[in-house]
């Protein structure tokens, strides 16, 4: 029925719908979407993708929850600065983010944040509008969902629709995959408890990464704000850092992505007991092992027990947020696991994401920067142009002409390829799609 559905959207992308649907605004018979939930490691995710896999038609849209929102959240606050009062936003930006998708991939529907309730209900008419079908995973039945949420009751609507369009299986059966995956270790990641022995494992584990590189300070910018990291090294893309720096400072979503981007391996250490005094600290933990876990970063931990009892079950955590940590408990004891060690490079050689941030820029403004600088038009700059090219990128890209000293250093070691010391129009275009500035592809 997915296929079924997915080559009529086609048909109607290409004009098919015929004189008398497009009189009548006849829309198509939207099937039923599927919400599957249990606990975590029951497989859900597995699930999902191998669907994802197996359909045959391309316009399908696979997301995170975290991030559909967050572009979801940042869309809405440009749009409604362009548009006109009661322009229907939301409409326009469903349509830019899944662009002609038939079938929605959301995992990890958790709603907790007052923001994403008030926008679920109008978010999924505009994609059943639109005749997107939602497959979803969720820790949460849908009645389980915002359990304890302010004006849960302008939320029903959403768990009503939900009911009605998609068919909800339930997939708690008691075993948590991850657990079983996490028995077979690659490496030891999870160090604990704070004591002098797993201090020097955990150093030693960072030193034999670095493979002899030393660590330097290095600022990403996210949107117009600017994070510091004191322990970096640069060319294998690690982060060194402390709970506090990660957790116990006002971040979000959209950093977390960032660094997320920007490391291949995380270190972080001196991970407190969590109690009531702890609410904040918990909550951003929980986001980050979501968008760590997405991205398949490496995490090494070091932290006062293992992650299991790391919680002190005080019930400061409550209703969807004790759900989450389940699940951050969970995938903290995933990443010790042989497959999701062998999931992607410890490190990376290669050096420091130019804009953490990933913006994007077309090849004719690609085209335009690289004219500036090539005045004699023979497709070649001196390498002493390098840090002025770095500044008109990051003011088209970010708005800003900030290039931090540690980006010059990783643009003059890596942007020469062929080293003849001059920046060649490919150089500059591969340098810029490598480390973080995404090009447009144009053709």
């Amino acid at each position: 029925e997915l296929e079924t559905s997915a080559a009529g959207r086609a048909r109607a992308a290409e004009g098919g719908g015929g004189l008398l649907a497009s009189l009548f605004s006849i829309a198509p018979r939207v099937p039923s979407g599927i919400y599957v939930h249990g606990s975590p490691g029951s497989g859900k995710t597995f699930l999902m993708d191998m669907l994802h896999d197996q359909l045959s038609f391309s316009n399908k849209h696979r997301t995170h929850f975290h991030s559909f929102m967050l572009a979801i959240h940042r869309g809405l606050h440009r749009l409604r600065g362009q548009r006109k009062a009661g322009a229907n936003v939301l409409e326009a930006l469903t349509e830019e983010l899944i662009g002609d998708a038939a079938v929605l991939f959301l995992d990890e529907l958790q709603v907790i944040d007052v923001a994403d309730a008030m926008l679920m209900k109008n978010l999924y008419d505009c994609l059943r509008k639109r005749g997107v079908v939602l497959v979803a995973t969720s820790n949460r039945q849908p009645d389980e969902l915002y359990s304890q949420g302010i004006n849960r009751d302008l939320f029903l609507p959403f768990i009503a629709a939900l009911h009605e369009t998609t068919v909800v299986t339930s997939l708690d059966h008691g075993v948590d995959y991850r657990l079983i995956k996490s028995r077979k270790r690659a490496k030891k990641v999870l160090f604990h408890p704070l004591d002098d022995y797993n201090r020097r494992q955990f150093n030693d584990f960072f030193i034999e990464l670095s493979d002899g590189y030393a660590t330097t300070p290095v600022t990403i910018y996210v949107n117009a704000r600017v994070l510091h990291w004191e322990r970096v090294v640069v060319p294998k893309r690690i982060l060194r850092c402390t709970f506090d720096e990660l957790c116990n400072r006002p971040l979000g979503s959209a950093d977390y992505v960032a660094l997320s981007k920007a490391f291949s391996t995380i270190f972080i250490e001196d991970v407190p007991m969590l109690r009531g005094a702890h609410q904040s600290q918990a909550r951003r933990l929980i986001t980050l092992m979501d968008v760590l876990y997405e991205a398949k970063v490496k995490v090494v931990v070091l932290a006062a027990a293992e992650p299991r009892k790391l919680y002190q079950g005080d019930g400061f955590l409550g209703g969807d947020e004790g759900f989450a940590f389940d699940r951050t408990v969970s995938r903290l004891m995933e990443c010790a696991s042989a497959d999701y060690l062998a999931s992607s490079d410890w490190t990376t050689s290669g050096g420091f994401d130019l804009l953490a941030a990933s913006s994007t820029l077309g090849e004719d403004e690609i085209q335009t920067i690289w004219a500036r600088f090539d005045v004699d038009r023979d497709g070649a700059v001196p390498m002493d142009e390098l840090e002025a090219m770095l500044e008109a990128l990051s003011e088209a890209a970010l708005g800003h002409n900030n290039v931090s000293p540690e980006v010059l250093e990783s643009a003059t070691r890596f942007i020469d390829l062929n080293q003849d010391g001059l920046i060649q129009m490919d150089e500059f275009k591969e340098f810029a799609r490598r480390y973080g500035l995404r090009v447009k592809d144009e053709r």
